[in-house]
């Protein structure tokens, strides 16, 4: 399922080991909204992998949601 939007309040921008690449910022990614053109989940794939989320923006530019607060996904006939 295609995620349509994500509430969140932790974000990894960069390196973990970069003091700079997380932060504490309380905010709503929607696709479609504010140049996000895909949010794309990625589901733990073995022991020690965490569910996260790439926000992809129209320049490029993208950075990682962890521990989302809540998830929206497309209904099957809104799928883009």
């Amino acid at each position: 399922m295609k995620v349509k939007e994500i509430t969140y309040d932790w974000v990894q921008y960069g390196s973990v080991q970069d003091k700079y690449g997380i932060g504490a910022d309380w905010s709503v990614k929607t696709v479609g909204v504010a140049g996000v053109v895909e949010i794309a989940e990625h589901l733990p794939m073995g022991e020690g992998d965490k569910c996260s989320y790439l926000v992809k923006y129209e320049d490029g530019s993208a950075f990682r949601i962890f521990n989302p607060n809540s998830v929206e996904y497309f209904k099957q006939e809104d799928k883009q």
